[in-house]
């Protein structure tokens, strides 16, 4: 309201601002990434491989609603044999990101193989020993243990 008591024209009106939270194909699409997530999406299906997409931004730039849009626009390509993993690395921060991003991957694309499901789990120790201050029979012992 305008100090005369008139109503402001510079107040906010319903569609006004943007929600802050991520898209799904159902919503309107200000910032148009749906088209850029269908653009990647033809790459990725007709590129051959290898081949790594990654996508970087600051927080609220519209990561997670690409991706959901991506994942999407890969839905309309059934010829092709793109798999879509969506890994949180906040999820796991703190663990070892390696093995929690192979585990993450392997159960979202069903993968049941024993490799998966106890050899990235298990701790694996390394030993460093300088063979250079080993007596002759510490060298010995180290080398058939190797």
């Amino acid at each position: 309201m305008a100090s005369d008591g008139t109503k402001d024209d510079a107040s906010l009106r319903k569609g006004d601002l943007i929600p802050d939270h991520a898209l799904t194909e159902r919503e309107p699409d200000e910032f148009k990434h749906t088209a850029i997530a269908e653009r990647v999406a033809d790459l990725v299906t007709t590129a051959d491989p290898p081949l790594n997409v990654a996508l970087f931004g600051p927080w609220g730039s519209g990561k997670s609603s690409f991706a959901t849009l991506l994942k999407s626009a890969l839905s309309d390509h059934p010829e092709s044999k793109i798999a879509f993993v969506v890994y949180d690395a906040w999820k796991y921060s703190g663990e070892a990101l390696q093995r929690t991003f192979i585990t993450e991957a392997a159960q979202q694309l069903k993968i049941d193989d024993e490799y998966f499901t106890s050899q990235l789990a298990q701790t694996i120790e390394r030993m460093q020993v300088d063979l250079k201050q080993s007596s002759k029979v510490q060298m010995k012992a180290h080398l058939r243990w190797v």
